[in-house]
């Protein structure tokens, strides 16, 4: 039945899609949040290593349920929480208890129940099911358990922008002229009266109508209402709805299009990926990978130090110009070989492996500039003549 609001309009996750603003910001969270890679990795004394061989690897970087691809699965997981405040998804073990397959949960068919002592318990389809069966990914929650609705939440904001949307589009679908009166002469009869209004409509209703010339006739005088200033400003207010959703979604406008006014998420496209990363997508990639920990891997697993990780590298990449900056700084101070910034551009190696050094900096035979500069001074110490006197 929808959320019910002042403004008149009843809101629920479907008709809140309708709203452009809703729609841009799910779409450009979901997807980013899709797009990253998800790691799983271990922590070692050296550091961390890449575990290639887990089950829950498989899940997320193949496909989780054997037909859906790693991006749409977990797009329609974070889209379903944007809109529901809980993206629900059922986990299929083996006879070892490790996750085989993800499915995917109808929301509004899934429900959050407690027992008597407060703990929590989930029923689908009149289903019982236990915590290790679900993974239910979460918006904020005041309980830890239950996520919050954001469209609940901006109900009273989706209903103004749904009404102001509606009233913008029978603005211009119902005259070029709104407000007009036409003052008939006395005698006029109601069919008359009638015939006229219907050809008004006709010439002049609608958008492609707007504009054209209105001929009076028939004694008709023609009076213009002028728009008060509500009516005047209806543009400006879907402009504030714009801005009320996207700060609720902690989207900078000018991610969705609204480049009207100035931003001061910073300047150059990895500087407002950046903020945007840290103040926006940051929070939410780690409450998807700490629900991944607790769902998919055992206890014995987060003991021995396995744990999720999204690679957000590919947000901050750069330009290429940018990128081959970045590489010769870590080059010049030893933390990059030439084979690491080749792996991170998506090359092979070099043979031989003369790209493995970490020697600075490096000269393209296998060795440093340093060790070339001592080879020629060498060299020309030989060439030199001996003294006449010697």
């Amino acid at each position: 039945m929808g959320y019910p609001t002042k403004s008149g309009a009843s809101v629920t996750s479907d008709t809140a899609l309708n709203i452009a603003t809703v729609y841009a910001c799910v779409q450009l969270i979901s997807g980013i949040i899709a797009r990253l890679p998800v790691r799983i990795l271990q922590t070692t004394s050296a550091g961390c290593d890449i575990v290639t061989d887990h089950p829950a690897g498989r899940l997320l970087q193949q496909t989780p349920d054997g037909y859906r691809t790693p991006f749409a699965w977990r797009q329609m997981l974070e889209m379903t929480a944007l809109l529901r405040g809980n993206g629900p998804a059922r986990i299929f073990r083996n006879s070892y208890f490790e996750p085989e397959k993800l499915g995917w949960m109808n929301p509004l068919q899934f429900e959050i129940w407690r027992t008597p002592d407060g703990d929590p318990y989930y029923r689908y389809r009149g289903q019982i099911l236990q915590l290790s069966d679900v993974l239910v990914h979460k918006e904020m929650s005041t309980d830890g358990v239950t996520g919050m609705s954001p469209i609940t939440a901006m109900r009273e904001a989706l209903g103004l922008a749904m009404t102001t949307q509606e009233h913008a589009s029978r603005f211009f679908s119902n005259g070029a002229q709104p407000g007009i009166v036409l003052m008939a002469p006395l005698g006029t009869t109601k069919d008359q009266m009638d015939r006229i209004r219907d050809e008004i409509n006709k010439n002049h209703g609608g958008v492609a109508n707007s504009n054209k010339p209105f001929v009076a006739y028939g004694g008709l005088a023609p009076t213009v209402i002028p728009l008060n200033n509500a009516d005047s400003q209806f543009l400006e207010s879907r402009r504030f709805d714009v801005e009320e959703i996207a700060r609720a979604y902690r989207v900078p406008p000018h991610l969705i299009g609204a480049t009207d006014k100035t931003t001061s998420w910073g300047t150059g496209i990895e500087q407002q990926t950046r903020a945007f990363l840290d103040f926006s997508i940051g929070d939410r990639l780690v409450r998807m990978e700490q629900e991944f920990n607790l769902a998919l891997l055992s206890k014995a697993d987060r003991d021995a130090g396995i744990y999720c990780k999204f690679d957000t590298a590919e947000l901050t990449k750069g330009t290429a110009l940018e990128r081959a900056q970045a590489y010769q700084i870590h080059r010049n101070i030893g933390t990059m070989s030439v084979n690491d910034v080749r792996e991170a551009e998506g090359m092979n190696d070099l043979p031989d492996n003369i790209g493995d050094r970490y020697d600075l900096p490096f000269n393209g035979n296998g060795g440093t500039n340093a060790e070339a500069a001592s080879k020629d001074s060498q060299q020309k110490q030989k060439n030199q003549p001996e003294p006449a006197n010697k």
